[in-house]
């Protein structure tokens, strides 16, 4: 996969740049430069727009390269448990509450903002769609790897066997989930307005807001990693074992 160069072209678009890092995100997020579909334009122009600074913005896109690289350095073990300890569990600890937040926002609140009416299915939808998927990699996606990687380092026989009985229910099943996922995350973002807090806000609705933007940033962050490293890792040690089956 292509990373970004660590020097900053102003001229690249916005989501190119958090295509290929998706760590500057949060970076975007500070300056509150749209980085998703409105994104789609050179960093300079959205550095205009808000009135930031660019050279500003540019330091920081840069200084996230470096935390980001890390991920590029860890073992495919390591890699998995990061994503089981870090995102499945902050994500089971999350579910309830931001839907509580969200519950509790329309059941109050929802004859003054009658266009937040979908919030509550959007975020029903998000939750089940990603419960699905940590289940999913629990029981199936990371004992498959765990075996895989194991058979590879110790070039046991039964490797091959792993291949032809799980492969086809491993990595691909990652796409429907994923792709469940993210629409979730869009039509949230459309109609939260990228989680802008109305001037009239009340507590509830700041709290919420917030709240659903901190999960959306680490389901983003979750996704991301997963498609660009986590994934790529498991292919590896599978096409170590398909050249060894070739070779016998």
């Amino acid at each position: 996969m292509s990373k970004l160069n660590r020097i900053i072209n102003p001229d690249l678009l916005v989501t190119d740049i958090v295509i290929n890092d998706y760590r500057t995100a949060d970076v975007f997020s500070k300056f509150n430069i749209d980085f998703c579909c409105g994104g789609k334009m050179p960093l300079s122009k959205a550095c205009e727009l808000k009135a930031v600074d660019q050279h500003e913005v540019v330091q920081e896109l840069q200084e996230s390269e470096i935390i980001y690289q890390l991920a590029a350095q860890w073992s495919p073990g390591f890699l998995i448990e990061y994503v089981h300890n870090v995102y499945h569990k902050y994500f089971n600890r999350s579910m309830q509450l931001v839907t509580a937040y969200v519950d509790r926002f329309i059941d109050s609140h929802l004859k003054k903002f009658l266009h937040m009416e979908p919030l509550t299915s959007i975020v029903k939808d998000l939750c089940g769609s990603l419960r699905d998927q940590l289940v999913y990699e629990e029981e199936k996606l990371f004992p498959y790897a765990d075996r895989l990687i194991y058979a590879c380092r110790k070039n046991e026989a039964y490797g091959k066997f792993i291949l032809k009985s799980l492969h086809r229910s491993s990595l691909e099943e990652l796409i429907p989930f994923h792709a469940g996922i993210v629409n979730s995350l869009e039509q949230l973002e459309k109609i939260t307005e990228f989680y802008n807090i109305p001037h009239n806000a009340c507590t509830t609705q700041k709290v919420m807001l917030k709240k659903l933007q901190e999960f959306s940033n680490y389901i983003w962050e979750y996704l991301n990693l997963e498609q660009k490293y986590m994934v790529p890792a498991i292919l590896k040690f599978e096409n170590v074992l398909l050249e060894s089956t070739v070779e016998a």
